[in-house]
């Protein structure tokens, strides 16, 4: 780790030592974007409904900034794709980017592939071709336009079964309490500027099983 980061990092543990003596910091985005949750870790029996608030998002030196530009070819297929199927163009440009900076060459772990990370029975399901940007933008859109729906405009619950599937959100009423799901919610909405300060907290009630 560079001089530089180091120095952050230690400077961010010691404000959430200070600052919040329960906070616990779970992960620093690539984009510098800085997640935390107040309150302990804790392990509880089924059907127990705590509340988990995520208390900031933010960069290491001030807010995360608006979603990168895309580029041209990539932006013209967002804007058919959002516009055919009537949603917001910057939350899809804005899942782009985060879940491959707009890369269509871009594989994970998991085997999702393409700008928007479409797992192949996903791809499948919408009938569209991933390895192609505008099959895969336009199997993406879809599927965001059907979790909007599913979800009456809520984006942070359509955004959480993006990342982490319906079954997972209907599951536990909301957002689910998994780190990177969180943290993939937040980030989005929070460089759409749908969250900010402290007054715009992003208060999450989950229903957390034993593990």
């Amino acid at each position: 780790m560079k001089r530089g980061r180091l120095t952050a990092a230690m400077g961010v543990a010691a404000a959430l030592a200070c600052g919040a003596a329960r906070a616990q910091m779970l992960e620093v985005h690539a984009d510098g974007t800085v997640v935390s949750y107040e309150g302990d870790s804790q392990r509880l029996s089924p059907g127990a409904h705590p509340t988990a608030l995520i208390v900031s998002a933010h960069k290491r030196h001030g807010r995360a900034g608006a979603t990168p530009a895309p580029p041209p070819a990539v932006a013209a297929a967002i804007h058919a794709s959002a516009e055919r199927h009537q949603i917001d163009e910057g939350l899809v440009t804005a899942v782009a980017w985060q879940e491959s900076h707009y890369r269509n060459q871009a594989v994970s772990r998991k085997g999702a592939r393409g700008t928007m990370q479409l797992m192949p029975a996903t791809a499948r399901r919408m009938g569209v071709d991933s390895a192609s940007t505008e099959g895969n933008i336009e199997g993406g859109v879809v599927y965001l336009a059907q979790m909007m729906q599913r979800y009456d405009g809520d984006t942070a619950k359509a955004l959480a079964a993006y990342n982490a599937g319906p079954q997972r959100v209907d599951r536990y009423g909301g957002v689910p309490p998994y780190r990177e799901t969180q943290g993939y919610v937040h980030s989005i909405m929070g460089r759409m500027g749908r969250i900010g300060g402290a007054e715009d907290d992003l208060p999450l009630k989950t229903r957390m099983s034993a593990q």
